[in-house]
C-alpha cells in the first residue's frame, strides 16, 4: 500500500519472501509450501487488484509428489498470474528443492516492460539471464537472500551489472535486510540495487544499518524506489543480434562429474 501510494507500478519482494529467510537456521524442508494458485496467490492477487500494482513474491512451491521448488511468481494488477519461475542453480541451503526447468522461459509484458526473473544463485552463471534476454526480456527481476560484503567482491558490484550489460536489459536485485545482520551472522544484509542496460546503478539501498545517500530509499519502510524506462530494441539489442548460436554447441556438454558434483541438486546427481 505504501509503495502504491508513492506511485509504484511494480513491487518486488526478496527470495522466499512469503515464508521468511534465515540462512543460519531455517530448514526449508519444514516451512509452509503451497501450489502456485494457493492462498498466498489469492491474498496477494487481491492486494494487487486493490492497489493497481503488479507484485513479484518468493515462496516455496508445492510441485506435487513431495517435490518442492524455490519459486517467484509475478501477479499482474488485475490479480492474474503473469508467470511462475523456479530457481534452477541451487546452492547450499537449497537441498530440499528440485531444480526448475523453464520451457519456454517466462517473460510477461506489463506496462511497457517485458519482465522475466532469476533467483539468487542463478545470477552466478550467465546462461539463465541470457535465456531471459533471448525470450525478449527488457527487465530482469532478481530476488535474493544473501549476505553480501559492502566492500570488495560482491554480486551487486560485479555480477549484476555484468548480466545487465551483456544482455542489454535492466536488472532489479532485491535482497532481504534481516534484523541483526553483521559480518559474523552472515544473514542477508540488504544492498538492493537497480541497474540499467549499461550496468550503471539507477538506485541503491544501503547494506545493513548503513545510512543511505540515495533519496530513493525509504528507511522507515525499507523500500527502494526506482524509475526504469522501457527499452527499445533498436540499439540496446545489438550485442544479442551478433550472437552466433551455431558456435555454442559445446556449451551443452556436461562438465566432468568430479568437477560439478558439489553444484548439482540431488535430483541431478
Amino acid at each position: 500500500a505504501e509503495a502504491a501510494r508513492r506511485g509504484a507500478e511494480l513491487v518486488v519482494f526478496p527470495e522466499l519472501s512469503v515464508v521468511g529467510q534465515d540462512c543460519s537456521a531455517r530448514e526449508f524442508c519444514d516451512v509452509p509450501r503451497e501450489v502456485r494458485d494457493g492462498s498466498w496467490f489469492a491474498a496477494l492477487g487481491e492486494v494487487a487488484r486493490t492497489h493497481g500494482v503488479a507484485i513479484a513474491y518468493g515462496y516455496v512451491e508445492d510441485g506435487g509428489d513431495g517435490v518442492l521448488y524455490n519459486a517467484v511468481q509475478l501477479i499482474g494488477d488485475r490479480g492474474e498470474s503473469l508467470w511462475n519461475y523456479r530457481k534452477s542453480n541451487l546452492a547450499g541451503g537449497d537441498d530440499c528443492f528440485r531444480a526448475g526447468r523453464m520451457d519456454p522461459w517466462p517473460v510477461a509484458h506489463y506496462r511497457g516492460h517485458n519482465i522475466s526473473a532469476i533467483i539468487c544463485q542463478d545470477v552466478s552463471l550467465p546462461e539463465n539471464a541470457r535465456l531471459a534476454a533471448i525470450g525478449g526480456a527488457t527487465l530482469l527481476l532478481h530476488p535474493m537472500a544473501k549476505h553480501m560484503p559492502p566492500a570488495g567482491f560482491s554480486w551487486h558490484a560485479a555480477l549484476v551489472p555484468s548480466r545487465a550489460y551483456e544482455n542489454s536489459f535492466n536488472v532489479a536485485t532485491v535482497n532481504w535486510n534481516a534484523p541483526g545482520n553483521d559480518t559474523e551472522s552472515f544473514l542477508p544484509n540488504g544492498g538492493s540495487v537497480v541497474v540499467d542496460n549499461t550496468g550503471e546503478s539507477i538506485a541503491a539501498a544501503p547494506f545493513g544499518s548503513d545510512t543511505a545517500n540515495e533519496t530513493d530509499y525509504d528507511p522507515d519502510w525499507r523500500i527502494l524506489y526506482a524509475s526504469v524506462d522501457p527499452l527499445e530494441c533498436d540499439g540496446p539489442c545489438t550485442t544479442l543480434n551478433r550472437r552466433i548460436p551455431s558456435l555454442y554447441g559445446p556449451l551443452l556438454t556436461p562438465c566432468a562429474k568430479n568437477a560439478c558434483t558439489a553444484w548439482l541438486p540431488p535430483s541431478e546427481e
